[in-house]
């Protein structure tokens, strides 16, 4: 025995009939996070900044090729930056 379907209506058109039952989430601003979440007594003090220390740049890097060449074979033949300068270079 075959069922007998409504073509008629298509379900994915249902109308709700009151405004309250669309879902309608909350704005986001500070006081609604305030509400949900509990901040620590921190949370509200100024950002500190960050201490930055002086980077020395080392000025002697004749260390650099003979640490690299006795531990790469080839070291001096490798190049980067699609062939245009040796990796020595680049360092």
């Amino acid at each position: 025995m075959e069922e007998e379907w409504d073509n008629e209506c298509d379900w994915g058109d249902e109308i709700l009939e009151e405004e309250e039952d669309i879902l309608k989430p909350e704005p986001i601003t500070f006081d609604n996070i305030e509400k949900k979440y509990k901040f620590g007594e921190n949370a509200y003090l100024p950002i500190p900044k960050p201490d930055v220390k002086k980077i020395t740049i080392i000025k002697d890097t004749d260390f650099i090729k003979s640490l690299f060449t006795s531990e790469i074979d080839g070291f001096l033949e490798l190049r980067g930056q699609r062939g245009q300068k040796t990796i020595l270079n680049m360092i």
